[in-house]
């Protein structure tokens, strides 16, 4: 499970209290990375990737799968997961 933490509260929560040990929580306003608490790289759509991004809305700048298999990306988050789920296969 991903936590989008929407305000700085919520973030200094989680990390006081060492919430969410088996999730990932992260916060950003406009930034095209941010590391996440289990230091993966939330990529904001159509920035360049790496094995340890989850490629964040590939919709919003028309990126399929065949567009990025051969990247060894860690994941992807995006409003249509059976459809990525289908083409991956």
């Amino acid at each position: 499970m991903w936590c989008h933490c929407k305000d700085l509260r919520i973030l200094d929560f989680l990390v006081r209290h060492n919430c969410y040990n088996d999730g990932n929580y992260f916060w950003h306003q406009n930034d095209d990375y941010t590391l996440t608490n289990k230091n993966y790289i939330w990529t904001y759509p159509g920035k360049e990737l790496t094995t340890r991004s989850i490629l964040v809305l590939p919709e919003q700048v028309n990126i399929e799968y065949k567009d990025i298999k051969d990247k060894n990306i860690y994941a992807v988050c995006t409003d249509y997961p059976i459809k990525w789920r289908k083409d991956i296969g």
